[in-house]
């Protein structure tokens, strides 16, 4: 499989994976997160993947002070659903005020993706089979119709 001189290589996913990735950063406080991209790869089957950040340094979340939330992607019948559990730790905001960005992966064009039952602006990268989604805050449901 060819790749791009300036890459390192390729990153094999299996179907139903869900990689979270942010901005590249040398050590814990090099930038502060502000948003996430969640590669989503829809399987035929449910999948989930936790999430869990904190200071990044010190004892503190022995304490409480952390966030840690659940992604569940799911078929329906028409597409995929994803959802979120409650945060847990005394920090949800730590996760709840990063901006939630989507990229459905394996799929070229999306018919329609709402947040809550109100539409989402798609866009669509068909040579990579990626469609991007973004604006979406934890605790909203995202239908995604293929």
């Amino acid at each position: 499989l060819p790749f791009p001189e300036n890459r390192g290589g390729h990153l094999l996913v299996r179907e139903g994976g869900i990689v979270p990735t942010i901005a590249p950063m040398q050590h814990v406080h090099d930038a502060e997160v502000t948003a996430i991209t969640w590669q989503v790869f829809p399987g035929p089957e449910a999948t989930e993947f936790t999430l869990y950040l904190d200071a990044g340094d010190g004892m503190d979340y022995q304490d409480g002070a952390y966030a840690c939330v659940t992604l569940r992607c799911e078929p329906t019948s028409t597409g995929i659903r994803l959802s979120w559990t409650e945060a847990e730790g005394d920090e949800p905001d730590r996760i709840a005020c990063l901006e939630h960005r989507f990229e459905i992966l394996g799929h070229p064009a999306l018919g329609d993706a709402k947040a809550d039952g109100k539409s989402l602006e798609i866009t669509a990268m068909v040579p990579e089979n990626r469609v991007t989604i973004g604006g979406l805050k934890t605790g909203q449901i995202l239908d995604v119709e293929f």
